[in-house]
This record gives C-alpha cells, sequence and structure tokens, in this order.
C-alpha cells in the first residue's frame, strides 16, 4: 500500500511538472504571437504613415501647381459644368474660394480683385467682385478660416471656344480652371 502511495505521489509530481511546462509553453507562445502582431501594427503605422505624408504632399502640390503664392491668402476656383452648348451657357457658374492661411486676419480686397478669361482681366470685374457681401469677412478673414461665394458668368463666355479662367488680387492668385463652350448642335 505504501509503494501505490508512492507511485500515485510520482504520478501526480510528473503530471504536474508537465502541465507547468505546457502552461510556460503556452505562455512563450502567446508572448511570440503578441510580439508578432505588436510589430505588423508597427509596419502598418509606419506604412499608412507615409502614404498620408506623400498624399498631404501631392495635394499640397496639386493646388499649388500652376498657382504663385503671393501672401498668406490661397484662391481656389471650380465651374458647375466643364462644357456647356453655345447659346446654352444660361447656368454657368463659377465658385470663387479664399483661405487665410497666415496667422493674422486679412483684408482680401476682394471688391479690387479680378477676373481673368485667356490671359485678359474682364473689364466689369470690379462690379461682379463688389457685388459680393458676407458682413465682416469681406474685410475681415480670420486665419484659417475660408469664403466661398459664386457668380453666374454664362454670359461671358457665349461662344465656342476653350476659356482658362483665374481669379486675382492683391495678395493672391489662383490656378487656371479650364471649361469648354462646344458649337450649338445642329439641328
Amino acid at each position: 500500500m505504501v509503494a501505490v502511495a508512492l507511485c500515485t505521489l510520482l504520478l501526480a509530481l510528473v503530471v504536474w511538472t508537465f502541465r507547468q511546462a505546457e502552461a510556460l509553453r503556452l505562455a512563450r507562445l502567446q508572448a511570440e504571437q503578441a510580439r508578432a502582431v505588436a510589430e505588423e501594427a508597427r509596419v502598418v503605422a509606419e506604412v499608412r504613415a507615409s502614404l498620408l505624408a506623400r498624399s498631404a504632399q501631392a495635394a499640397a502640390k496639386l493646388g499649388t501647381a500652376n498657382q504663385t503664392k503671393v501672401g498668406s491668402l490661397w484662391a481656389g476656383l471650380s465651374v458647375n459644368h466643364p462644357i456647356f452648348r453655345a447659346g446654352q451657357t444660361k447656368e454657368l457658374r463659377i465658385e470663387f474660394t479664399l483661405v487665410n492661411d497666415g496667422d493674422k486676419v486679412m483684408d482680401p480686397k476682394i471688391p479690387e480683385s479680378r477676373i481673368v478669361i485667356n490671359g485678359k482681366e474682364l473689364s466689369d470685374s470690379r462690379m461682379i467682385l463688389g457685388s459680393f457681401q458676407d458682413g465682416t469677412r469681406v474685410k475681415g478673414l480670420p486665419p484659417g478660416e475660408s469664403v466661398q461665394f459664386d457668380c453666374l458668368l454664362g454670359d461671358r463666355f457665349e461662344e465656342p471656344a476653350i476659356y482658362r479662367v483665374s481669379w486675382k488680387g492683391a495678395g493672391f492668385q489662383s490656378s487656371d480652371i479650364v471649361l469648354r463652350i462646344l458649337p450649338d448642335e445642329a439641328r
């Protein structure tokens, strides 16, 4: 009976040792897996950061490729449709956007700015842009803020042609936008 008790005790000791070794092996395996997951997450974060940096650089270049930055104001133009038919330009709308990239309140002097079409200043720019009203932001555009407005200008684009349009002021100049007026469809 003492021999059976000793055998049982010895067997219990062997089982306990085996279980401890197995638990230790499992803990090491989990630690290795956690390290692998952490390393993968680090690599993914680096790749994302690199892609975001490249994307930001590309976006910065995209808006300034043809744009000369004169001051701390950034100007942009957009058109509601890049193609119209002659005689159907009534709804041609150009949107003007101005952003203050500086650290001071700026007077963008919008009424004194000019719309340029195919290299020539539009003679009635002052009338068109002077009619823009937006309260205090006309004379004081805070840092980091923007102002947007649009104008119906279809009567300036009646002839079939390709038009390059830009906007320039004392402290800004936009890149060109291009729009095309196609000949009226033959009937």
